[in-house]
């Protein structure tokens, strides 16, 4: 497995409070894995294995036990002294909010679960474990953990591969080729619209769910609103109402296919409602839907900055300048970052309108052009040009460390 320390770290802290901890995150995102790596530390800090109790849902093994009831008898048995839970796909146990509630409250034993449904904390928390949770998103690999992993490989040789394959940990772990990495992504795109959308929301028409997800796969980085969508229908002479669209969407999002960017107006520092865009869960799965496609760079580029700022625990807007639009306006706390994104510097056209794009915002927040290809220039106005490789690794100057591949505190 893939050393992924930070994520370790964080349930460590959370032993701390008497809470529980919820892993969340796409499937095959790492969940799995980062609870086997924590239960590996619990053992060496000397907590006695027979006192750790994993169960993976989506074992047939486990079958029996998709209602908490008979959860909640199966984990006193196997834990009759106390211990720790850790249960993996926690959505698949009917009621498993209950279980939670009943286990926490009785104190003897600590619970971690992981979920591969956002609505698993929006609604089924709202009721009973409403402030009794600390929640660990968990995205994919991001490409300095992979470097960190993958040390013996040249960083431009491994960011180009990262390009074309994204950031499962599977496919890197077992080096995947390409082609078998895009009908992996492709097959697990598939089995999250069946398990975590068709089947929970009782979808009666796949075919239009998959044909907006590949509608807003193939326009990421532009404005994709639910009446352009509509509009796409009628062109292919399909009716498909806009609050059917909208409720898919959210749907898309909830599984963490798809990820909802609001644009930010700059000026009035307010949300519109119209205009959003929405970006890929990983890279990979873009490809897995759409295929490979050397003239789609940009979006690419754009999808990847998008999930890196969010590792890095930033809440991410698109910047509305009067005319001009920012690519992203990273909030943490409360500083701003402005980041504009593109393949290369190639032209007058393009540095002009990278460059005005991020002096029309006006304020003193850092801003900064992010390229993947050499650039001409280092900077113009006191706004630099950052390679995207260093913005990736977080060695840009000025830069604060990637918090994914910080050590463990001592």
């Amino acid at each position: 497995m893939i050393p992924r320390p930070w994520y370790v770290e964080q349930l460590r802290r959370a032993e701390r409070l008497p809470l529980i901890a919820v892993l969340t995150g796409i499937r095959r995102c790492g969940k799995s894995s980062i609870l086997a790596l924590y239960a590996d530390d619990l053992v060496a800090r000397g907590t006695d294995p027979s006192r750790i109790l994993k169960v993976n849902m989506e074992s047939l093994e486990f079958d029996q036990l998709r209602d908490y009831r008979a959860m909640g008898r199966f984990v006193s048995q196997k834990l009759p002294h106390g211990g720790c839970l850790l249960l993996d796909e926690a959505q698949e146990v009917d009621g498993w909010e209950r279980l939670a509630a009943s286990l926490l409250a009785e104190g003897s034993v600590r619970c971690v679960l992981t979920g591969s449904n956002a609505t698993l904390l929006s609604s089924d928390l709202g009721t009973l474990l409403t402030g009794r949770v600390v929640e660990i998103p968990v995205e994919t690999l991001s490409f300095a953990e992979l470097a960190a992993a993958r040390a013996t490989v040249g960083q431009d040789e491994l960011l180009a591969r990262y390009l074309r394959i994204g950031g499962f940990p599977v496919l890197h772990a077992l080096d995947y080729d390409e082609e078998s990495a895009a009908s992996y992504t492709a097959t697990l795109v598939d089995a999250i619209l069946m398990r975590d959308v068709v089947h929970r929301h009782s979808i009666r028409d796949p075919d239009a769910l998959r044909r907006i997800l590949a509608f807003a796969y193939d326009n990421v980085g532009s404005i994709t609103s639910a009446r352009r969508i509509t509009d796409y229908w009628k062109s292919q002479r399909r009716s498909v109402s806009v609050d059917t669209t909208v409720n898919y969407l959210s749907y898309l999002c909830d599984s963490f296919l798809l990820r909802r960017v609001q644009r930010l107006d700059l000026r009035r520092r307010q949300h519109l409602e119209y205009g959003e865009k929405y970006y890929a869960g990983d890279i990979g799965l873009r490809r897995g839907l759409l295929g490979g496609r050397s003239s789609d760079i940009a979006g690419v580029l754009e999808n990847l900055v998008y999930l890196e700022l969010v590792r890095r625990g930033c809440t991410v807007s698109v910047g509305v300048a009067g005319e001009r639009e920012v690519d992203f306006v990273a909030r943490a706390g409360d500083s701003f970052h402005y980041y504009q994104v593109c393949a290369a510097l190639d032209s007058a056209s393009t540095i002009e309108r990278e460059f005005a794009a991020l002096e029309a915002v006006g304020d003193q927040w850092p801003k900064a052009v992010l390229t993947f290809a050499p650039a001409p220039i280092t900077g113009r106005g006191g706004i630099p040009v950052i390679p995207l490789r260093d913005f990736l690794l977080g060695t840009e100057q000025g830069a604060a460390p990637d918090p994914l591949v910080s050590e463990i505190p001592s």
